[in-house]
């Protein structure tokens, strides 16, 4: 069980998704018109300008384990900024609908067909243990490299324990329906911070 805090809609930009880069202490966040954003606290003040970073309409935003930014467009295609556009490596090929890094800085997608897979440096191998769940979202927890957290295209949270793999993808019960979610930590306490499908933030310690 994990008891969400509600915050409430930030403003009226509708967002899809959040994520805070450490590096600049800095969030982002990506809307329902692709357009993105930033806030330079943790406060969730208003955000600024809602522009089109890189002159790429985005699904989402993430930020790998050395402050490096990535994002997938709008074509399902995968971003690396480079300080002043997205370099976008063809190896990664065209059918995402987000990423994610964990721990070692390896990245993980979410397919369009809802398939949790993990770059080997050559290709993408599919984790069968995952595809119990047709899968919308995923997220690692800093300092945690043996478990995932899932949402399910039903809006559903899970988790998964890969050093359990038998005890399958966990449920975990809440009354909210989530859209995406990312974690940050400060080293001693990571937080879940989790957009509704109404576009609410909820915040939950983990």
């Amino acid at each position: 069980m994990i008891n969400f805090q509600t915050f409430g809609k930030i403003s009226d930009w509708i967002l899809n998704s959040i994520v805070f880069n450490k590096t600049e202490n800095r969030w982002y966040g990506v809307g329902a018109d692709n357009t993105v954003s930033t806030m330079n606290n943790l406060a969730f003040q208003p955000w600024g300008d809602k522009i089109l970073k890189g002159n790429w309409r985005l699904k989402m935003l993430t930020v790998d384990t050395k402050g490096t930014l990535w994002c997938v467009g709008t074509e399902s295609n995968i971003g690396k900024w480079n300080g002043t556009g997205w370099d976008s490596p063809a190896e990664y090929g065209k059918n995402l609908k987000m990423i994610a890094f964990d721990d070692n800085n390896n990245m993980w997608c979410v397919t369009n067909n809802h398939i949790v897979a993990k770059w080997n440096g050559n290709a993408w191998e599919d984790q069968k243990e995952l595809l119990i769940w047709a899968v919308a979202w995923i997220a690692f927890n800093p300092g945690s490299p043996n478990k995932i957290y899932v949402i399910g295209t039903e809006h559903n949270l899970g988790e998964f324990e890969f050093n359990q793999p038998g005890l399958g993808i966990q449920s975990i019960h809440t009354n909210i329906a989530f859209k995406s979610l990312t974690i940050s930590s400060d080293g001693s306490k990571s937080h879940l911070y989790a957009i509704n499908t109404d576009s609410s933030v909820c915040l939950a310690e983990i």
